[in-house]
Protein backbone atom coordinates (compact mmCIF):
# COMPACT_ATOMS: atom_id res chain seq x y z
CA UNK A 1 0.00 0.00 0.00
CA UNK A 2 0.63 3.42 -0.10
CA UNK A 3 1.85 5.04 2.76
CA UNK A 4 -0.76 7.20 4.79
CA UNK A 5 1.79 10.38 5.20
CA UNK A 6 3.49 11.25 2.24
CA UNK A 7 6.27 14.73 2.80
CA UNK A 8 7.22 17.46 0.33
CA UNK A 9 9.30 20.79 1.21
CA UNK A 10 5.95 22.34 1.00
CA UNK A 11 3.09 20.34 2.29
CA UNK A 12 2.14 16.98 4.11
CA UNK A 13 -0.41 14.64 2.18
CA UNK A 14 -2.13 12.91 5.48
CA UNK A 15 -5.57 11.11 5.26
CA UNK A 16 -8.80 13.33 5.91
CA UNK A 17 -10.24 13.09 9.56
CA UNK A 18 -12.96 14.39 10.78
CA UNK A 19 -12.44 17.67 12.59
CA UNK A 20 -10.90 18.81 8.64
CA UNK A 21 -15.20 19.60 8.17
CA UNK A 22 -14.51 23.10 9.09
CA UNK A 23 -11.56 23.78 6.71
CA UNK A 24 -12.41 22.06 3.76
CA UNK A 25 -15.87 23.84 3.60
CA UNK A 26 -13.24 27.05 3.70
CA UNK A 27 -11.96 26.31 0.48
CA UNK A 28 -14.86 24.13 -0.82
CA UNK A 29 -16.94 26.72 -0.65
CA UNK A 30 -15.14 28.99 -2.99
CA UNK A 31 -17.24 29.14 -6.05
CA UNK A 32 -14.26 28.92 -8.11
CA UNK A 33 -13.26 25.57 -6.56
CA UNK A 34 -16.52 24.46 -7.92
CA UNK A 35 -16.97 25.47 -11.08
CA UNK A 36 -15.87 22.70 -12.81
CA UNK A 37 -16.80 19.83 -10.24
CA UNK A 38 -19.98 18.46 -9.78
CA UNK A 39 -20.59 18.41 -6.47
CA UNK A 40 -23.32 20.71 -4.88
CA UNK A 41 -23.61 24.60 -5.48
CA UNK A 42 -23.94 26.44 -2.97
CA UNK A 43 -21.48 23.88 -0.96
CA UNK A 44 -22.78 23.86 2.90
CA UNK A 45 -20.84 23.06 6.17
CA UNK A 46 -22.84 19.52 6.17
CA UNK A 47 -21.25 19.09 2.73
CA UNK A 48 -18.01 19.30 4.09
CA UNK A 49 -18.99 17.17 6.80
CA UNK A 50 -20.60 14.15 4.40
CA UNK A 51 -17.29 14.45 2.29
CA UNK A 52 -14.60 14.03 5.28
CA UNK A 53 -17.23 11.36 6.72
CA UNK A 54 -17.13 9.58 2.93
CA UNK A 55 -12.97 9.85 2.89
CA UNK A 56 -11.91 8.50 6.04
CA UNK A 57 -14.35 5.54 5.47
CA UNK A 58 -12.40 4.68 1.91
CA UNK A 59 -10.86 1.34 2.12
CA UNK A 60 -7.19 3.04 1.48
CA UNK A 61 -6.08 -0.24 -0.63
CA UNK A 62 -8.25 0.48 -3.60
CA UNK A 63 -8.87 3.91 -2.97
CA UNK A 64 -7.37 5.91 -0.67
CA UNK A 65 -6.96 9.59 -0.50
CA UNK A 66 -5.20 12.65 1.31
CA UNK A 67 -5.76 15.82 2.55
CA UNK A 68 -3.57 18.39 1.20
CA UNK A 69 -2.24 19.83 4.64
CA UNK A 70 -0.40 23.14 4.42
CA UNK A 71 0.51 25.07 7.44
CA UNK A 72 -1.43 22.79 9.71
CA UNK A 73 -5.08 22.79 7.92
CA UNK A 74 -6.05 20.69 4.62
CA UNK A 75 -5.83 23.49 1.69
CA UNK A 76 -7.29 20.53 -1.26
CA UNK A 77 -7.01 17.07 -1.71
CA UNK A 78 -6.29 14.10 -4.02
CA UNK A 79 -7.13 10.68 -4.37
CA UNK A 80 -6.65 7.53 -6.42
CA UNK A 81 -8.47 4.59 -7.53
CA UNK A 82 -6.94 1.09 -7.84
CA UNK A 83 -8.80 -1.65 -10.46
CA UNK A 84 -7.78 -4.56 -12.14
CA UNK A 85 -5.54 -5.77 -8.84
CA UNK A 86 -4.03 -2.60 -9.05
CA UNK A 87 -2.30 -2.52 -12.59
CA UNK A 88 -4.56 0.53 -13.52
CA UNK A 89 -5.52 3.30 -11.55
CA UNK A 90 -6.98 6.98 -11.95
CA UNK A 91 -6.32 9.68 -9.75
CA UNK A 92 -8.23 13.18 -9.27
CA UNK A 93 -7.49 16.65 -7.40
CA UNK A 94 -8.43 19.60 -6.03
CA UNK A 95 -7.10 22.63 -4.50
CA UNK A 96 -7.75 25.72 -2.84
CA UNK A 97 -8.12 28.89 -5.08
CA UNK A 98 -6.04 30.83 -2.97
CA UNK A 99 -2.99 28.33 -4.01
CA UNK A 100 -3.06 28.43 -7.22
CA UNK A 101 -0.39 29.28 -10.14
CA UNK A 102 2.30 27.93 -7.62
CA UNK A 103 2.63 24.52 -8.62
CA UNK A 104 1.25 22.94 -5.31
CA UNK A 105 -1.25 20.71 -7.45
CA UNK A 106 1.81 19.70 -10.10
CA UNK A 107 3.72 18.77 -7.30
CA UNK A 108 1.57 16.81 -5.20
CA UNK A 109 -0.15 14.44 -8.31
CA UNK A 110 3.47 14.03 -9.21
CA UNK A 111 4.38 12.54 -5.53
CA UNK A 112 1.50 10.32 -5.34
CA UNK A 113 2.09 8.95 -9.03
CA UNK A 114 5.51 8.57 -7.88
CA UNK A 115 4.42 6.53 -4.89
CA UNK A 116 1.88 4.91 -6.46
CA UNK A 117 4.00 3.18 -8.90
CA UNK A 118 6.98 2.36 -6.26
CA UNK A 119 4.45 0.85 -4.22
CA UNK A 120 2.91 -1.49 -6.77
CA UNK A 121 5.33 -3.09 -8.93
CA UNK A 122 2.60 -4.18 -11.49
CA UNK A 123 0.63 -0.68 -11.89
CA UNK A 124 1.02 0.15 -15.65
CA UNK A 125 -1.32 2.89 -16.14
CA UNK A 126 -2.54 5.85 -14.06
CA UNK A 127 -4.96 7.87 -15.94
CA UNK A 128 -6.97 11.42 -14.90
CA UNK A 129 -9.72 13.19 -16.56
CA UNK A 130 -10.38 16.65 -16.54
CA UNK A 131 -13.44 19.21 -17.82
CA UNK A 132 -12.35 20.21 -21.13
CA UNK A 133 -12.90 24.25 -20.50
CA UNK A 134 -10.54 23.47 -17.17
CA UNK A 135 -7.18 24.58 -18.78
CA UNK A 136 -5.36 24.73 -15.79
CA UNK A 137 -5.88 21.30 -14.67
CA UNK A 138 -5.02 19.76 -18.03
CA UNK A 139 -1.61 21.94 -17.21
CA UNK A 140 -1.15 20.43 -14.15
CA UNK A 141 -2.25 16.87 -15.70
CA UNK A 142 0.48 17.47 -18.42
CA UNK A 143 3.45 18.85 -16.03
CA UNK A 144 3.27 15.97 -14.16
CA UNK A 145 3.45 13.86 -16.87
CA UNK A 146 0.80 12.78 -18.29
CA UNK A 147 -0.41 12.54 -22.54
CA UNK A 148 -3.49 14.14 -23.80
CA UNK A 149 -5.11 10.86 -25.34
CA UNK A 150 -7.96 12.14 -25.99
CA UNK A 151 -11.48 13.98 -25.57
CA UNK A 152 -14.61 12.25 -23.66
CA UNK A 153 -18.03 13.96 -25.67
CA UNK A 154 -20.54 14.92 -23.43
CA UNK A 155 -19.09 12.14 -20.56
CA UNK A 156 -20.24 14.03 -17.52
CA UNK A 157 -23.03 15.85 -16.05
CA UNK A 158 -22.20 18.87 -14.44
CA UNK A 159 -24.60 21.21 -12.78
CA UNK A 160 -27.06 19.44 -15.01
CA UNK A 161 -25.12 19.98 -18.38
CA UNK A 162 -23.65 17.42 -20.20
CA UNK A 163 -19.50 18.23 -20.36
CA UNK A 164 -16.66 17.22 -22.37
CA UNK A 165 -13.85 15.49 -20.83
CA UNK A 166 -10.38 15.62 -21.61
CA UNK A 167 -8.29 12.27 -20.54
CA UNK A 168 -4.52 12.14 -19.89
CA UNK A 169 -2.69 9.04 -18.98
CA UNK A 170 0.87 8.09 -18.02
CA UNK A 171 2.11 4.33 -18.27
CA UNK A 172 4.82 2.87 -15.98
CA UNK A 173 7.50 2.70 -19.42
CA UNK A 174 6.88 6.53 -20.20
CA UNK A 175 7.51 7.65 -16.22
CA UNK A 176 10.25 9.95 -15.39
CA UNK A 177 10.48 9.92 -12.07
CA UNK A 178 12.28 12.86 -10.40
CA UNK A 179 15.87 13.08 -9.67
CA UNK A 180 15.68 12.09 -6.62
CA UNK A 181 13.80 8.76 -7.25
CA UNK A 182 16.37 6.41 -7.88
CA UNK A 183 19.46 8.52 -5.47
CA UNK A 184 20.02 5.46 -3.27
CA UNK A 185 18.75 2.83 -6.00
CA UNK A 186 22.48 1.63 -6.73
CA UNK A 187 23.92 1.80 -3.08
CA UNK A 188 24.87 -1.46 -1.15
CA UNK A 189 22.80 -1.61 2.00
CA UNK A 190 23.11 -4.19 4.51
CA UNK A 191 20.09 -5.11 7.47
CA UNK A 192 21.26 -5.49 11.00
CA UNK A 193 21.56 -4.07 13.83
CA UNK A 194 23.85 -0.74 13.53
CA UNK A 195 24.87 2.29 15.95
CA UNK A 196 25.12 5.84 14.13
CA UNK A 197 26.98 8.56 14.20
CA UNK A 198 23.96 10.20 16.36
CA UNK A 199 23.51 7.80 18.93
CA UNK A 200 20.55 6.16 17.89
CA UNK A 201 20.37 2.85 16.28
CA UNK A 202 19.28 1.48 13.22
CA UNK A 203 18.35 -2.14 11.39
CA UNK A 204 19.21 -0.36 8.11
CA UNK A 205 22.93 0.76 6.74
CA UNK A 206 23.25 2.03 3.38
CA UNK A 207 26.94 2.97 1.78
CA UNK A 208 27.11 6.17 0.40
CA UNK A 209 30.70 5.72 -0.44
CA UNK A 210 29.31 5.87 -4.52
CA UNK A 211 27.14 8.48 -4.32
CA UNK A 212 29.23 11.30 -5.75
CA UNK A 213 30.93 8.95 -8.60
CA UNK A 214 29.35 10.88 -11.26
CA UNK A 215 28.93 14.17 -11.41
CA UNK A 216 26.95 13.83 -14.61
CA UNK A 217 23.99 11.87 -12.87
CA UNK A 218 24.00 14.00 -9.96
CA UNK A 219 23.80 17.32 -11.81
CA UNK A 220 19.54 17.28 -12.16
CA UNK A 221 19.61 16.61 -8.68
CA UNK A 222 21.92 19.59 -7.34
CA UNK A 223 19.69 21.36 -9.63
CA UNK A 224 16.36 20.29 -8.12
CA UNK A 225 17.76 20.88 -4.60
CA UNK A 226 19.16 24.24 -5.48
CA UNK A 227 16.08 25.20 -6.77
CA UNK A 228 14.44 24.48 -3.18
CA UNK A 229 17.08 26.51 -1.44
CA UNK A 230 16.99 29.44 -3.71
CA UNK A 231 13.65 31.27 -2.19
CA UNK A 232 15.54 31.35 0.98
CA UNK A 233 18.06 33.83 -0.24
CA UNK A 234 21.25 31.87 0.87
CA UNK A 235 24.30 33.65 0.34
CA UNK A 236 26.65 30.29 1.42
CA UNK A 237 26.01 26.35 1.59
CA UNK A 238 28.28 24.67 4.20
CA UNK A 239 28.41 20.79 4.71
CA UNK A 240 30.27 18.67 6.97
CA UNK A 241 33.08 16.54 5.45
CA UNK A 242 32.85 14.29 3.39
CA UNK A 243 29.43 13.72 1.43
CA UNK A 244 27.77 16.82 3.01
CA UNK A 245 31.11 18.40 1.91
CA UNK A 246 30.89 17.67 -1.77
CA UNK A 247 27.13 18.47 -2.06
CA UNK A 248 27.56 21.82 -0.63
CA UNK A 249 30.16 22.87 -3.34
CA UNK A 250 27.85 21.48 -6.19
CA UNK A 251 25.28 23.62 -4.55
CA UNK A 252 27.30 26.82 -3.95
CA UNK A 253 28.59 26.53 -7.48
CA UNK A 254 24.59 26.01 -8.97
CA UNK A 255 23.62 28.95 -6.79
CA UNK A 256 26.65 30.89 -7.53
CA UNK A 257 27.36 31.37 -3.58
CA UNK A 258 30.43 30.47 -1.21
CA UNK A 259 31.02 27.43 -0.14
CA UNK A 260 32.20 25.98 3.57
CA UNK A 261 32.71 22.91 5.49
CA UNK A 262 32.93 21.41 8.79
CA UNK A 263 35.25 18.75 9.89
CA UNK A 264 35.19 16.26 12.20
CA UNK A 265 36.58 17.40 15.99
CA UNK A 266 37.19 15.02 18.80
CA UNK A 267 33.88 14.73 21.48
CA UNK A 268 34.64 16.84 24.35
CA UNK A 269 32.46 14.93 26.33
CA UNK A 270 31.23 11.59 27.56
CA UNK A 271 29.29 9.70 24.63
CA UNK A 272 25.95 10.69 24.81
CA UNK A 273 23.16 11.52 21.51
CA UNK A 274 23.96 13.57 19.14
CA UNK A 275 27.75 13.97 21.43
CA UNK A 276 29.48 13.97 17.63
CA UNK A 277 31.47 17.91 17.32
CA UNK A 278 32.19 19.41 13.53
CA UNK A 279 33.87 22.49 13.79
CA UNK A 280 34.35 25.33 10.89
CA UNK A 281 38.28 25.29 10.33
CA UNK A 282 39.68 28.92 12.04
CA UNK A 283 40.48 30.70 8.54
CA UNK A 284 36.63 30.51 7.95
CA UNK A 285 35.27 31.40 11.45
CA UNK A 286 35.51 34.73 10.30
CA UNK A 287 34.19 34.38 6.95
CA UNK A 288 31.05 32.89 7.57
CA UNK A 289 30.00 35.73 9.86
CA UNK A 290 27.20 37.88 8.46
CA UNK A 291 26.00 35.23 5.91
CA UNK A 292 22.91 33.26 5.00
CA UNK A 293 24.11 29.58 5.24
CA UNK A 294 22.10 26.65 4.35
CA UNK A 295 23.49 23.57 5.96
CA UNK A 296 23.79 20.53 3.82
CA UNK A 297 24.28 16.80 4.22
CA UNK A 298 23.86 14.51 1.06
CA UNK A 299 21.65 12.06 3.42
CA UNK A 300 20.25 12.81 6.46
CA UNK A 301 19.43 10.43 9.35
CA UNK A 302 19.12 11.79 12.81
CA UNK A 303 20.88 14.35 11.85
CA UNK A 304 23.74 14.41 13.86
CA UNK A 305 26.61 15.84 11.61
CA UNK A 306 24.29 18.83 10.57
CA UNK A 307 23.53 19.78 14.00
CA UNK A 308 26.76 20.11 14.77
CA UNK A 309 27.33 22.18 12.05
CA UNK A 310 24.44 24.32 12.46
CA UNK A 311 25.89 24.78 16.10
CA UNK A 312 29.29 25.76 14.29
CA UNK A 313 28.32 28.10 12.09
CA UNK A 314 25.81 30.18 14.52
CA UNK A 315 28.67 30.09 16.82
CA UNK A 316 30.78 31.80 14.50
CA UNK A 317 28.46 34.28 13.81
CA UNK A 318 26.50 32.97 10.65
CA UNK A 319 22.75 32.52 9.82
CA UNK A 320 21.26 28.82 9.30
CA UNK A 321 18.43 30.01 6.98
CA UNK A 322 17.79 26.54 5.52
CA UNK A 323 18.47 22.77 5.93
CA UNK A 324 19.42 20.70 2.81
CA UNK A 325 19.62 16.67 1.73
CA UNK A 326 19.32 14.66 -1.15
CA UNK A 327 17.51 12.41 1.17
CA UNK A 328 15.69 12.38 4.54
CA UNK A 329 15.42 9.03 6.30
CA UNK A 330 12.55 9.56 9.10
CA UNK A 331 11.39 11.90 11.31
CA UNK A 332 14.36 13.19 14.12
CA UNK A 333 15.91 15.52 12.01
CA UNK A 334 12.74 17.03 10.61
CA UNK A 335 11.06 17.39 13.85
CA UNK A 336 14.23 18.83 15.08
CA UNK A 337 14.78 21.37 12.45
CA UNK A 338 11.05 22.27 12.61
CA UNK A 339 10.96 22.94 16.30
CA UNK A 340 13.80 25.48 15.46
CA UNK A 341 12.17 26.82 12.69
CA UNK A 342 14.93 26.13 10.23
CA UNK A 343 12.77 24.58 6.93
CA UNK A 344 14.01 21.75 5.56
CA UNK A 345 14.77 21.48 2.29
CA UNK A 346 15.03 17.73 0.34
CA UNK A 347 14.22 15.90 -2.86
CA UNK A 348 13.15 12.51 -0.94
CA UNK A 349 12.14 11.53 2.60
CA UNK A 350 12.14 8.34 3.25
CA UNK A 351 10.21 5.98 6.90
CA UNK A 352 13.32 5.16 8.27
CA UNK A 353 13.62 3.13 11.49
CA UNK A 354 15.21 5.35 14.35
CA UNK A 355 15.51 4.02 18.00
CA UNK A 356 17.30 5.47 21.42
CA UNK A 357 19.57 2.70 22.73
CA UNK A 358 17.23 2.67 25.50
CA UNK A 359 14.26 1.83 23.46
CA UNK A 360 15.87 -0.34 20.66
CA UNK A 361 13.89 -3.54 19.97
CA UNK A 362 16.95 -5.34 18.90
CA UNK A 363 18.78 -4.33 21.85
CA UNK A 364 16.44 -5.75 23.44
CA UNK A 365 16.44 -8.97 21.57
CA UNK A 366 20.03 -9.21 21.83
CA UNK A 367 21.23 -8.77 18.70
CA UNK A 368 24.67 -7.73 17.61
CA UNK A 369 25.31 -4.07 17.45
CA UNK A 370 27.31 -2.82 14.53
CA UNK A 371 29.27 0.51 14.57
CA UNK A 372 29.73 1.01 10.65
CA UNK A 373 30.95 4.95 11.46
CA UNK A 374 33.93 3.55 12.63
CA UNK A 375 34.27 0.82 11.08
CA UNK A 376 34.34 -1.19 14.04
CA UNK A 377 32.31 -4.87 14.10
CA UNK A 378 29.63 -5.89 16.81
CA UNK A 379 30.23 -3.83 19.84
Amino acid sequence: MIANVLHSERFVLRPFRLDDAAAVFAYASDPAFLQYLPIPMPYTRAHAEQFVAAQAALDRDVHPSWAIEIAGKPKGGLNIRFSADHRLAEIGYGLAPALWNQGIATEAARLLVSAAFAAYPQLTRIQATADARNHASVRVMQKVGFRREGLLRRQRVCRGALTDQIICAVLRDDWVSPPCADILGGLPVRKGHFLLESGYHTDLWVTLDALFVSPRENAPRVSALAARLRPHGVTAVCGSLLGGAFLAQALATELGVDFYFTEPAPPSGTPALFGAEYRLPADLQQRVRGQRIAVVDDVISAGSSVRATVTSVAAAGGTVVAVGALVVLGRVALDHFAGLAIPVASLAQRDFALWEPSACPLCADGVQLDDPVHAIGPV
